[in-house]
């Protein structure tokens, strides 16, 4: 999976009450699909995930959903199911799921790194997007862009291994690049990332 740049965030039910980790947004925009939630996930389900509403370092301008859903944890089973059925699960709800990115084995750590590739999340314009968003925001757009991750790059991967419906270990590669513009960038709190429907 592509390893997203939003601040990490948890949600699921305890009876009918709704337990939200993450920040005020996400809890905000829980409650308002409370219900689809509440018939997709029941008690059963908790999902982990990255809440993407505000550019942290990466600009992202295609996303599918501010929830994009990395793990659901089973309280039944006490596993992080698969990735065919997490998708299945969340089908017909606001959150979106990671999507695989390859399907099998991996045969070396140079064709792991091989596949960062530029972000599903990001189209070729997304600096343009990105002052245009800055400017409507009331901010310089050059000091917005020194503080974003400049490459069309994906922040880096999350390996998993699965077997029988059920993850049995993740790792996670950051490029360095990634790294180092964290260490140079910053978070843009007026800044939000664009919905592929709203471009």
């Amino acid at each position: 999976m592509e390893k997203l740049d939003g601040v990490d965030a948890t949600l699921g039910f305890v009876g009918n009450h709704l337990h939200v980790h993450g920040d005020d947004d996400a809890r905000a925009w829980a409650e308002t699909h409370r219900e689809a939630l509440l018939v997709a996930l029941g008690e059963r389900w908790v999902v982990h995930g990255k809440w993407l509403q505000r550019k942290q370092v990466i600009f992202y301008d295609a996303l599918p959903a501010w929830f994009v859903a990395l793990d659901a944890w089973d309280r039944e089973r006490e596993v992080f199911t698969s990735a065919a059925s997490r998708t299945a699960l969340l089908a017909g709800t606001p959150i979106a799921t990671a999507p695989m990115l390859h399907d099998g084995p991996v045969r070396s750590l140079k064709a792991l790194h091989a596949m960062v590739a530029p972000s599903r999340f990001k189209t070729p314009r997304w600096r343009e997007t990105l002052r245009e968003v800055a400017r409507d925001a009331d901010l310089d757009p050059e000091a917005v862009a020194l503080a974003t991750d400049p490459l069309d790059l994906a922040a880096g991967l999350v390996a998993v291994i699965e077997h029988d419906d059920a993850v049995l270990d993740r790792v996670e590669f950051v490029r360095a690049s990634f790294g180092s513009a964290v260490l140079d960038g910053g978070t843009d709190a007026a800044i939000r990332n664009v919905l592929a429907r709203d471009r």
